[in-house]
């Protein structure tokens, strides 16, 4: 069997649209501070609503897979993406396109999985 890597968001076939996306959103990161603190809840400003209200078949395939690994963690806690994951994010050395769509997804669906699928 060979390995289809058409499958993977692998740089090489993301579409135009796909790239422009994903440079806009770590440029637009880039230059917001961080993440604040409102109700005890970290949340990155500019960014977690708009990254996933447009949603490409690229980001698709990173949801699927990183809710595939959450479903075979068994007994362990995942620290990012989590709802409280933007709290880690300062200890990146870089920030990219799928921590901050990863972040969002887990920051509005984690409590409710299903509508999220």
């Amino acid at each position: 069997m060979v390995a289809d890597y058409r499958c993977k968001p692998i740089d090489q076939y993301l579409t135009s649209a796909e790239r422009e996306k994903r440079t806009r959103f770590e440029a637009l990161f880039a230059e917001t501070p961080v993440c604040s603190l409102t109700n005890n809840k970290y949340k990155l400003k500019n960014v977690d609503a708009e990254i996933i209200s447009n949603i490409t078949p690229s980001d698709v395939r990173i949801l699927i897979e990183t809710e595939d690994e959450y479903d075979r963690r068994g007994s362990f806690t995942r620290l990012f993406p989590s709802p409280f994951g933007s709290a880690y994010l300062k200890y990146f050395m870089r920030i990219r396109y799928s921590d901050l769509l990863l972040n969002a997804w887990t920051t509005k669906y984690f409590n409710e999985r299903q509508q999220g699928h």
